[in-house]
């Protein structure tokens, strides 16, 4: 718990939120950080070539101002398609990306959430719903943030440190936030597939 104008507000603290306290910022150019991933064994040499050079091109055409840094934008006010109402266990396809496009803004986001280059190469795939997001813990607070939207994580989709400008071999494999709108239901032969197993059980 901590004061804050005369009020008190619980707090929290873990890895993440204390992470500016025990370490230093470096920057994107510095290529000492990269080097240590390799020194490491955390990531093999041609790992290694392929994120460099790539994270390389695509932090000069983003600065330059070649490259934007959302991969889709959109214009006017963005789509909100009707709720899913999913569950943890649904079956669920990412939209392409034509179809995510109307949904964002021209920065890139739906209602505050941005659909990163994280997301863009799980276009057009299924994977099953892990869990809605309803509280998280703000990094740089400490403070629960309730999460009013739809906000979903999927089952094995997480950030590979390979594609997002500034976080370059990032370890922490975090889940990407996705809205109801970049995703839609797909049939689940799985309970079929249970249902015939039953049937067929000898007696």
């Amino acid at each position: 718990m901590r004061v804050l104008d005369g009020a008190t507000e619980e707090v929290w603290r873990c890895q993440a939120t204390e992470a500016l306290a025990a370490t230093e910022p470096l920057k994107t150019s510095s290529l000492s950080q990269y080097w240590r991933e390799l020194k490491a064994g955390n990531v093999g040499v041609l790992h290694f070539l392929r994120v460099l050079v790539y994270g390389a091109v695509v932090e000069v055409a983003v600065r330059s101002g070649l490259k934007r840094r959302m991969p889709l934008v959109g214009t006017g006010d963005p789509l909100d398609r009707p709720p899913l109402g999913l569950a943890p266990g649904d079956l669920v396809r990412v939209r392409p990306p034509e179809e995510i496009v109307p949904t964002l803004d021209s920065k890139g986001l739906n209602r505050g959430l941005s659909f990163d280059r994280e997301m863009h190469p799980h276009c057009g795939k299924t994977y099953r719903v892990r869990t809605r997001v309803q509280r998280i813990v703000d990094d740089r607070t400490g403070r629960i943030l309730d999460i009013s939207r739809d906000c979903i994580i999927l089952e094995g989709v997480t950030c590979s440190g390979e594609r997002t400008v500034g976080c370059w071999f990032c370890p922490r494999e975090i889940f990407p936030y996705w809205r109801e709108a970049w995703l839609e239901r797909v049939d689940d032969p799985a309970p079929a597939a249970r249902d015939e197993a039953t049937t067929t059980q000898p007696t």
